[in-house]
Order: C-alpha cells, then structure tokens, then sequence
C-alpha cells in the first residue's frame, strides 16, 4: 500500500530530519537522568529531616522518663532523702506528656515508612548510619560568594534569580546563627528548671513549658538547615551543575 506523500510530509514534520532526532534523543536521557537525580535528593532530604527530628523528639522523650522515673534509680536511704518522690499529680502528668512525645515519634516513624515506600526503597540509601551516629555535616552550611557563582551564568534573568538565592541564603545563615545561639541559652535555663524540681523549687509546668520550647525551637533550627539546603540545590539546578560544585565555586 502507498502512503500518500502529504501523510509522509506530515509524519517528517512531527518527528523530524534523522539527524536531528538522534541529536536530541540523548539530550532527553539527560534531562531525564537529571530529573530522577533531584527526584533522589529531595527524597534523600526529607528522609534526614524526618531522622534528625525524630532524634530531638526521642531527646525530648527520654528527657521526661528520667523525671518520671526520679527517686526510683538506686533506691536507698540516702535517695530517699535527697529526692523526694514525685507528687501523685506530677507522675500523671509526666505519663501524659510521654504518651504525646511517644506518639511523635511514632508518627515519625510510620511518615518515613511511607516515604520509603512511595520511593520504592526497602532501606534508606542515603542516611547509612548506625542508630546514635550524629548525623552528617549539612552541606550548605557555608557563606556563598555571589561573584564567584554570576561568573558561571550571562543570561540576565538568571543572574537576578543566583543573586536571589544567594541573598535568601545568607539571611538563613543569619537566622540560624541567632536561633542555635538561643537553642544553648535555652538548654542552660532547661537544666537549672530540672534542678529546681528535683529540689522542689520549681513547678513542673514550668520544666514541661520549658522543655516545650526547647523541643519548638530545635524543630525550627531543623526546619532553616532543610530549607537552606534546598536553597542550595535548588541553585545547583539553576546552574546545571552539583550542589557540592555550588559549594566549592560559592565558598568564601
């Protein structure tokens, strides 16, 4: 059978001449690859989010089941005397406040369960770490030079765009050095409260609403590192390059 020659015209139009198809055949595998690579690290982010945030919540955890438990290690007549045993009303409210940490971390857990999944992934490939390593050291944490970054770049809109990256950048970096600042001051003022109960100078609402904000302030850290990171893939795509060659070309 013929094929009319308006239908083979119409067939070259949409594909193309040989040549260029198979010039832009590998151009699409690229951007492909390239796609599934960000896919992977964002993936690879949130998962350490999830991690490090559950660590803090299990820190928090495990805090409270040392005040539940106060006056029951080493028991003898010299613990008796220096701890006095919690009020029956303390304890209840000890044990609620360990339900409600229990099941954040809980809840954490069962999140990147699914992350996992919905990944297709049995195991985690990028946090190989035993459980209690401290985690990696966050890549973005660095002061970006926005001179040395416009040096790869001559489209204009894209010049603004790195400009703008390095600007939200820096203002992180600002805020998380003024926020950890704080985590410390307010870890010291978290201590002296769990002394002060131990000796019953200070209420236990006051720990709780102290440990509360501790716990807030140390998630929102979190939150800054993860979104600083971003930040800098995010460049990283703008560029077309890796996030680490943002770091090495931007440090200064």
């Amino acid at each position: 059978m013929r094929v009319p020659r308006r239908v083979l015209l119409s067939l070259c139009l949409c594909l193309g001449t040989p040549g260029a198809l198979a010039q832009e055949v590998p151009v699409r595998l690229r951007a492909a690859s390239g796609e599934r690579a960000r896919q992977a690290a964002q993936v690879g982010l949130r998962l350490r989010e999830n991690e490090e945030a559950a660590r803090i919540e299990e820190a928090a955890r495990e805090d409270v089941a040392r005040l539940l438990s106060r006056g029951m290690e080493n028991p003898g007549p010299e613990t008796a005397q220096d701890v006095p045993p919690l009020p029956d009303r303390d304890r209840r409210r000890l044990e609620q406040e360990l339900v409600t940490l229990d099941a954040r971390v809980s809840a954490r857990a069962a999140q990147r369960a699914r992350w996992l999944l919905a990944a297709g992934l049995e195991v985690d490939p990028v946090l190989r770490r035993l459980p209690g390593e401290p985690p990696e050291p966050w890549l973005a944490d660095v002061t970006l030079d926005a001179d040395a970054l416009l040096a790869r770049v001559h489209d204009a809109s894209r010049r603004e765009l790195v400009r703008a990256y390095v600007r939200e950048h820096a203002g992180l970096q600002a805020r998380l050095a003024t926020l950890e600042a704080l985590v410390t001051v307010q870890g010291e003022a978290l201590a002296r409260a769990r002394g002060g109960l131990v000796e019953g100078l200070a209420p236990l609402e006051d720990v709780l609403a102290l440990q509360r904000a501790n716990l807030s302030l140390k998630l929102e850290v979190l939150a800054l590192r993860v979104r600083r990171e971003q930040g800098v893939r995010e460049l990283a795509a703008l560029l077309e390059c890796t996030p680490e060659s943002v770091v090495v070309a931007g440090t200064r």
